[in-house]
């Protein structure tokens, strides 16, 4: 399985963008998969509290991590981390 952030990665100061992560194990796309998704450093980029959108606050680079939970399964997660970046303001 993996974990695809299909969203832009680079941000200006202010913006709000919607996050767009897909789960694919193989070619097919998993429906409702249960994703944790932290902001690693929330200085300079912040999640939504439903995680479904982020907002660029600073300048600099940040990363998100995306723990994907198997479980239910009974596999252990699977965790990735996107970097991304947030340049000048407006």
């Amino acid at each position: 399985m993996r974990i695809e952030w299909q969203a832009d990665s680079v941000f200006r100061v202010g913006d709000t963008a919607l996050v767009n992560i897909v789960v694919r194990a193989g070619t097919t796309v998993i429906e409702r998969p249960r994703l944790r998704l932290t902001a690693l450093d929330p200085s300079v980029v912040a999640l939504s509290p439903g995680s479904d959108s982020v907002f660029a606050l600073s300048r600099g680079r940040a990363a998100v991590s995306a723990h994907l939970d198997l479980s239910i399964l009974g596999a252990a997660g699977i965790d990735t981390v996107f970097d991304l970046r947030v340049v000048g303001g407006f």
